[in-house]
């Protein structure tokens, strides 16, 4: 899943290399952690905004939260 959470990072406004774990399971091979080789279905570079990714007590309200049917986290 390293793949998905390189692609939550860029619209988060973050590199793999400035996420420390990310960066790590890079390094160690455990999945791609390269943007350039992940198929995106759609434009990422309307994502511009860099978020802070410290636990926020809220959402910032430019970000739009969309729940499913089960919850994995407080959050949803």
């Amino acid at each position: 899943m390293l793949a998905v959470d390189t692609v939550g990072a860029k619209i988060l406004g973050y590199a793999v290399d400035e996420v420390p774990h990310l960066a790590l399971a890079r390094e160690q091979g455990w999945g791609c952690g390269r943007l350039e080789e992940i198929e995106v279905i759609g434009d990422l570079s309307r994502f511009t905004k860099k978020y802070p990714y410290h636990l926020l007590p809220e959402f910032p309200p430019d970000v739009k939260i969309i729940k499913g049917g089960e919850r994995c986290c407080p959050e949803g």
